[in-house]
């Protein structure tokens, strides 16, 4: 039996355990899973445990970190399993905005509540003064971008992505589904929290390149993606974009319970309010969203 550890951000428990655990019946007889390295949560306290579990791996599965002087560093990884005879996969962070327009990842600290990812629209709404309820309507109905502009957008954000595989090579593409599946499916809850179908092709790649043949799909009916978060899919940017897929416009999930859109941007506007309209002001007054809001 081969011990698979898997590097990652926090899609990677979700991946190995609600997915490619439950979904393959031969995975667990082929290979013994170490406990998931999430890079987002490691402390330099934790480098003797991590040297040990990948000098124990005989497969590493990663998505490549190349920040200077990382202690996981891709290239550090790729060394390793090089001199050890380890398989390396490599498989893309799954980070896609193209079907939410406003979305980036968030300038404040660890208390915002609401993971890493800020929707600039419901920010430049709290800053226009509005209500929680006004701005549970406006979030649907402000276009800030033009269908051209959306469009565009989309577009950059698939060839980025495609830049990125080009880039490090990944044994696992992605971004041809995006594309294909970009007016069919709800393919995010948030920029960085991908949706069960998103997994589901995902998981079917990594187990082809892992040896895992005895598919089990009816084990994981029902299994979510990485659901602690979500916003909507806005109105206009499904109309503007020709979105087919469905989704759950009224209801939104924060921290991981499922509770109305309105009452989310509740939680937003009270950590709004301690930020001060001031401070996200000079964070993203000069964006386009907040220029084409507040005017």
């Amino acid at each position: 039996m081969k011990k698979l550890l898997f590097i990652t951000n926090c899609q990677g428990p979700t991946l190995l355990n609600r997915f490619l655990r439950r979904g393959y019946a031969d995975f667990e007889r082929q290979y013994q899973s170490l406990p998931v390295i999430q890079i987002h949560r490691r402390s330099p306290e934790d480098a003797p445990r991590e040297q040990e579990m990948m000098a124990q791996a005989d497969v590493i599965v990663a998505q490549p970190v190349f920040a200077q002087g990382h202690a996981l560093h891709f290239e550090a990884i790729r060394r390793l399993c090089d001199a050890g005879g380890k398989t390396l996969l490599t498989i893309p962070a799954l980070h896609f905005s193209g079907q939410f327009a406003t979305e980036r990842t968030t300038v404040w600290p660890g208390e915002y509540p609401f993971g890493r990812t800020e929707d600039l629209l419901l920010a430049a709404l709290y800053c226009k003064g509005i209500s929680a309820s006004e701005a549970a309507t406006g979030y649907h109905a402000t276009e800030v971008f033009t269908g051209q502009e959306l469009r565009a957008q989309v577009d950059r954000a698939i060839e980025e992505f495609r830049a990125r595989e080009r880039a490090v090579d990944y044994s696992i593409s992605m971004s041809g589904y995006y594309a294909q599946h970009l007016r069919e499916d709800w393919l995010h809850y948030v920029k960085s929290h991908p949706r069960a179908c998103v997994y589901a092709y995902m998981v079917e790649q990594v187990a082809g390149r892992l040896g895992c043949v005895e598919a089990t799909p009816d084990q994981t009916v029902g299994a979510k993606g990485n659901d602690q978060f979500s916003l909507p899919l806005k109105a206009w940017v499904k109309q503007s974009l020709g979105l087919r897929c469905a989704d759950e416009e009224g209801a939104c999930y924060f921290q991981n319970a499922k509770i109305p859109f309105e009452e989310v941007i509740s939680h937003l506007w009270a950590y709004y309010d301690r930020i001060g309209r001031a401070q996200i002001l000079q964070a993203y007054g000069t964006s386009p969203v907040f220029e084409r809001v507040l005017g």
